[in-house]
């Protein structure tokens, strides 16, 4: 791997730090790294190493979802941890949305130290409703352009993801969210818990939900205010950005 500028959103990043620290992110479902090149810059200012992979069937064409299982994303992570381990020896997972839950999922490795669940989802909102009608969708469907509330609209409109996705490749998503549940009571590491108050994509109570299942001793639980669910790239950056860097500071 190189060094990528933040400018190169449609690309891994990959920073070199100075600490025996590294943080390993993973992007969100349909989204690429470049969501956290915001984040990613500024803690490599603080000195830590940053990888943010693409998982796979991301960043290039909505057709090469169409066959990707959650599985191939729980791969690509583990895959991560362990080019990050090349470098350093101590390293915090995190990642954003679906991501988040693929961090915990992978948290056991012998290297972790940390996690950052950045509006990681419990549930989804209205979950097994929302589950069924895209079952029944992906009998009639093979493509579906996105849909966005109006209040959330422009700030989703401005992130660099698919606006259209294969409709079965949305179940693997949520195959994902139910294994990383039933996996929350095997999460032992210290773990910080973000969430927006008004998220329109995951459940109200899913960051209080993670907190209270997770075996973690050090855990944080931190409600972001009227942000968007993508918080760490737009009108929660800031907030967010002065959280992580507190709980690295602690951890580390």
């Amino acid at each position: 791997m190189k060094n990528d500028s933040n400018k190169n959103i449609g690309r891994p990043i990959f920073l070199r730090g100075k600490k025996d620290a590294g943080l390993v992110f993973f992007h969100g479902w349909s989204a690429i790294p470049g969501e956290f090149s915001d984040l990613a810059k500024f803690l490599n200012e603080q000195g830590y190493w940053v990888y943010v992979p693409m998982l796979s069937g991301h960043g290039t064409k909505p057709e090469d979802l169409l066959n990707i299982r959650w599985q191939d994303w729980k791969r690509d992570a583990v895959e991560a941890v362990f080019e990050m381990k090349k470098y350093v020896r101590n390293i915090v997972v995190g990642g954003i949305s679906i991501g988040g839950a693929l961090a915990m999922m992978i948290s056991n490795d012998s290297s972790v130290r940390a996690i950052l669940s950045l509006g990681a989802p419990y549930r989804f909102r209205f979950h097994y409703l929302a589950k069924l009608a895209v079952f029944l969708m992906s009998i009639t469907k093979t493509y579906r352009s996105k849909y966005y509330p109006k209040r959330v609209r422009e700030l989703s409109l401005k992130r660099v993801s698919y606006q259209r996705y294969p409709v079965k490749n949305l179940l693997e998503v949520f195959k994902l969210v139910e294994e990383n549940a039933r996996f929350l009571h095997r999460v032992k590491k210290p773990i910080i818990i973000m969430q927006s108050e008004t998220d329109h994509i995951i459940s109200k109570n899913s960051a209080k939900n993670i907190f209270e299942k997770v075996s973690s001793q050090k855990k944080e639980l931190v409600l972001m205010g009227d942000v968007y669910h993508v918080f760490i790239s737009t009108n929660g950056k800031e907030k967010a950005q002065a959280e992580i860097k507190k709980f690295l500071e602690k951890v580390l």
